[in-house]
């Protein structure tokens, strides 16, 4: 990782073929400013499509928590199926 490092014009798009659905304006300034800062303190060595995926699952994540945070429901809602809570419904 270097301080100059950008995703790939099709970042986005290459981002949707593994599964993650960005926006279509991709990321943040600030987004990228804070992964490049990051990795470059861990010091890891890697090519570039593995550190746009990534930044990528980054991306991901934080709209995850966003999502969260704003009410939307998430996979953390529902109970594990082996659990009490999951066969409520069922019994």
């Amino acid at each position: 990782m270097h301080e100059n490092w950008q995703p790939s014009e099709d970042f986005v798009m290459r981002a949707r073929t593994w599964g993650h659905a960005l926006p279509a304006d991709g990321y943040k300034k600030s987004d990228l400013i804070e992964f490049i800062t990051y990795w470059m303190a861990e010091g890891n060595v890697m090519q570039h499509v593995q550190w746009e995926q990534k930044f990528a699952r980054l991306l991901m994540n934080r709209k995850k928590r966003a999502a969260g945070k704003r009410g939307e429901s998430s996979d953390d809602d529902v109970p594990h199926w082996n659990s009490p809570e999951g066969w409520e419904d069922f019994l």
